[in-house]
């Protein structure tokens, strides 16, 4: 039988605490210390000798402890951990203790029962070796103490305030606060209900880091849930209660900064990088409601506890109650929010009762794939005919330029699947048809529809569900559309909300840990497997890669049909599509992210605030001019700024500015044009790897280095715009060049190519993180930064062109499922949104979670079904009624694609 763990250590500090102040009492009053310290180690160790081999009982004494720790060194904890760390801290606070009446009083109590003990038959070991019999009779005698009810004894003897006294600290500590964690303790120990259940409430450290114990989340709801009334109790001693004071349980977490000792002595001192992971101490607490967090440090240094431990709490959170009456901004905000839901139910009603019967029922709305990657800016399509040119000029034909209109009406009714499953002709050029955004193809034709519908009646269905749900969920294509483009944005998205799910959990937005394992991810990061993950960044230069290739073909097919010509309005009108297309969602998502976060959660790892909404209060400007990654981030970590993952708004905005610069150069030269985006390009390679080499970092360095590389590198639009370059160039070879044909053999090798080159991207970084290679040189951090990310959309490019033009076998074949059709359409709302889910998802968790594959799996499939969901319920709401709004002021009909 093994004795309790703490029972035995108690047992063993016992015998030494009352040893060492029977030598005290031998030095006449003398403190120990001053002789102890006196000497020098040669010195010493003689007088320890000396005092031991002269004091028979000492020796006693000193052997009887050291077979008492035989059952702790016989358990599951590393015995170095024992001697390395917590006995020479037990040695080290000894006199202080020792000095402490009131601790020595409890400690001759707990003698006086031991003494009180008779031994039993039972208790001897049939066994000559000593040491092992007095192993046995230790353990049979420690349990043989009823240590719940020795323990009562003693604190009932006295208030616990007589132990902690008020004036014992010297920390801040609210007096109101004091009595009622006295009464609370007290009451513990009387064995009322409420008082256990309160205790209950405290951290465990069976749900702390495995490798060492840095996190105890405590029962949030059980703290929350107790209300108690607290009666005046004389036998609390000196403790003065308020006759039937009421309180309930409020849940603080208190946060330690520990020593790199501390973490080394508990987690191992292999710890080399941290990646930025908060290693602190966290416990959470479930205390009366009269304090404040700023009362913990003070409890927690009264009397003896100050003396030993000396505890500095480097931040307190306490759940406080809200006060949503007096919260104007949450008000506005619901207000919108409930306006445009009430829009929606409205327009809906009126479309179902009087609008549905008048409508044509053989009218179909066809909706395709957008621009934009994180943009939905791209939702809509026109087919132009193979022979741009000719079919737009006047001609014995086709009459005019109100033909060729015609012309592209007829092929908006064709129903064939797209180019990406036939190959190319090799009598011709295919005709080819690329989805895109809508407002760009508008500005380009400046041409409105034809349409019978009424103002009013296409206001009255802007908002409808009936109107905008079949525009997201339709799964027709149109005939050559580039297909692929719907399988590759929307696999691009999942890629991104499965890079996130891992670093939101290994690296937690929150500043106390989210995963029970969390040491493990360091060694998560160097799985060779893992860096798939890791490379997710790769998937925002394939959204570049796809804006920039979409907007170069149709500006290049709107310069062959000549329908009008580029000037300021044109811009205006250029610029004012995309910006109207993005902002709206965008501005409401920020607003409610902001102002009523607060409300939306609860829990043990609950924040005072959450950085990367509140940034966005004095902000938000910026993000409405779309400059946000360029002014007020030096400096700035990633997870202070406003909503940080909106960079790739910005960026593509600032992308989107400069593309009728280099298009028309492409329109009057393509020799031109192709030499400058080229010069870009490379000056957009330079420039990240001057940078990269400079400061160096990466991702998952952001927490540690205050988010220089986040700022300077990864978001600054003249580090990025090289896979931007790449995407208008392919856009200029689909459309000037598509009639090429491909020799089967030279396309084979391509694939091969393009394949490798892109897994070897991806899976390279693997050597930073092994411990046999070396680290990588800040030049070699700079030269995969910079040529990583426009070789990547190269690689990414050639799909495109291979699903294009009939080379992509079953590569197009799953790419141009339809099933990706609609989930294509929102994935500008689910990068949009994901983070925020994902934010308060962290700081909602009750339990910690394993970082394990099946557990980050499962939480990766709940956060793309979830966001998917509420990216399309977002689109209902924030973003198809506002482009219905935009076609109503254009006259364009609400049923032509998006």
């Amino acid at each position: 039988m093994k004795p309790p763990r703490l029972s035995v250590v108690f047992l063993a500090c016992v015998v030494i605490m009352l040893s060492a102040n029977t030598a005290k009492s031998q030095f006449g009053g003398i403190d120990i210390r001053q002789v102890i310290n006196s000497f020098d180690d040669i010195s010493l160790l003689k007088l320890v000798m000396g005092l031991v081999y002269e004091n028979k009982p000492l020796l006693q004494d000193l052997k009887d402890v050291a077979i008492s720790a035989i059952p702790l060194l016989s358990l599951d904890h590393d015995p170095n951990y024992f001697f390395s760390f917590v006995l020479p801290w037990a040695f080290h606070k000894l006199p202080i203790v020792l000095e402490n009446e009131e601790f020595l009083t409890i400690l001759r109590t707990f003698i006086d029962e031991v003494e009180s003990k008779k031994p039993q038959a039972d208790w001897k070991l049939d066994s000559n070796d000593t040491t092992a019999q007095n192993h046995y009779f230790a353990a049979k005698l420690v349990g043989s103490i009823d240590f719940v009810q020795l323990l009562l004894d003693i604190v009932r003897a006295r208030s616990v305030s007589d132990l902690f006294p008020y004036t014992s600290t010297d920390r801040q500590l609210d007096e109101q606060c004091y009595n009622d964690t006295m009464a609370f303790v007290d009451r513990l120990f009387m064995g009322d209900t409420w008082a256990l259940d309160m205790f209950d409430a405290i951290g465990k450290p069976t749900t702390g880091i495995r490798r060492g114990v840095l996190y105890f989340p405590g029962t949030y709801d059980q703290c929350m849930n107790i209300r108690a009334e607290i009666p005046f109790n004389a036998t609390l001693g000196q403790h003065i209660v308020t006759k039937d004071r009421s309180f309930q349980g409020k849940y603080c977490r208190a946060t330690f900064d520990p020593p790199r000792s501390l973490i080394e002595s508990v987690l191992g001192d292999n710890i080399n990088h941290t990646y930025g992971l908060p290693l602190t101490i966290s416990l959470g607490m479930c205390m009366p409601d009269s304090c404040a967090g700023s009362d913990i440090e003070g409890l927690l240094n009264l009397g003896i506890l100050g003396s030993l431990f000396n505890l500095t709490v480097a931040e307190t959170v306490c759940t406080e109650d809200l006060d949503f009456k007096t919260d104007d901004n949450a008000h506005a905000v619901i207000g919108i929010l409930g306006g445009l839901i009430l829009l929606v139910i409205v327009s809906s009603t009126i479309e179902l009762f009087c609008l549905q019967k008048k409508r044509d029922p053989q009218q179909k709305m066809m909706y395709a794939l957008g621009e934009m990657p994180g943009e939905h800016a791209n939702n809509g399509y026109v087919d132009m005919p193979g022979n741009l040119a000719d079919s737009s000029k006047p001609n014995a034909e086709n009459g005019s330029y109100d033909n060729a209109v015609e012309t592209l009406t007829d092929n908006i009714k064709l129903k064939e699947n797209g180019v990406g499953n036939k190959k190319g002709s090799k009598h011709g050029r295919l005709d080819l048809n690329v989805s895109v955004d809508s407002d760009l193809t508008e500005n380009i034709l400046d041409k409105s529809d034809d349409d019978d519908e009424g103002l009013v009646r296409k206001l009255l269905r802007s908002f409808s569900i009936f109107t905008n749900l079949p525009a997201v969920m339709s799964t027709e294509v149109k005939n050559f559309d580039i297909s692929c483009l719907y399988g590759i944005r929307v696999i691009t998205m999942t890629w991104i909300v499965l890079g996130n799910t891992y670093l939101y959990t290994a690296q937690s937005v929150a500043e106390v840990p989210v995963a029970a394992d969390l040491m493990d991810s360091f060694d998560l990061m160097k799985r060779f497997t893992m860096q798939a993950v890791l490379s997710t960044a790769f998937a925002t230069d394939t959204f570049f890669l796809i804006s920039g290739c979409l907007i170069a073909y149709w500006f290049l097919a709107k310069d062959e049909m000549r329908v009008s010509k580029i000037n300021v309005k044109t811009l205006l009108k250029f610029y004012a599509g995309k910006y109207w297309k993005l902002t709206p969602p965008y501005m409401l998502v920020m607003v409610m992210f902001v102002y009523l976060y607060t409300y939306l959660g609860d829990g043990p790892m609950w924040p005072n605030s959450i950085p990367v909404a509140d940034a966005c209060r004095k902000s938000w400007w910026k993000h409405l001019l779309y400059v946000n990654n360029l002014f007020g981030v030096d400096g700035v970590a990633p997870e202070d700024q406003c909503m940080a993952w909106s960079w790739y708004m910005a960026a593509t905005m600032q992308f989107y500015l400069v593309s009728p610069i280099l298009l028309s150069l492409m329109a009057f030269s393509t020799t031109m044009g192709c030499a400058v985006t080229g010069i870009l390009a490379v000056a957009g390679v330079i420039a990240a790897g001057v940078k990269e080499a400079e400061i160096g970092g990466q991702i998952l360095t952001s927490r540690e280095d205050g988010g220089q590389y986040w700022n300077s590198v990864f978001t600054k639009p003249w580090c990025r715009i090289s896979s931007y370059c790449v995407g208008l160039l392919l856009g200029l070879v689909l459309q000037r060049f598509y009639h090429k044909i491909i020799n089967k053999y030279i396309a084979g090798l391509c694939w091969l190519l393009f394949t490798c080159v892109g897994v070897l991207l991806v899976y390279v970084p693997y050597t930073q993180h092994v411990d046999a290679l070396a680290d990588w040189s800040l030049p070699e951090q700079g030269a995969y930064e910079a040529l990583a990310r426009p070789v990547w959309a190269m690689c990414v490019g050639w799909v495109i062109y291979a699903c294009a033009t009939g080379y992509g076998g079953p590569v197009s074949d799953f790419l141009s499922w339809k099933g990706f059709v609609p989930l294509s359409r929102v994935t500008f709302l689910v990068y949009l949104i994901h983070p925020v889910l994902m934010v308060l998802a962290v700081y909602t968790r009750r339990t910690m979670l394993n970082l394990n594959d099946f557990q980050m799996a499962y939480q990766f499939v709940g956060h793309v079904v979830i966001n998917y969901v509420a990216a399309i319920f977002a689109a209902l709401v924030f973003d198809f009624p506002f482009r219905n709004l935009k076609r109503v002021v254009q006259r364009k009909t609400l049923n032509s694609p998006f």
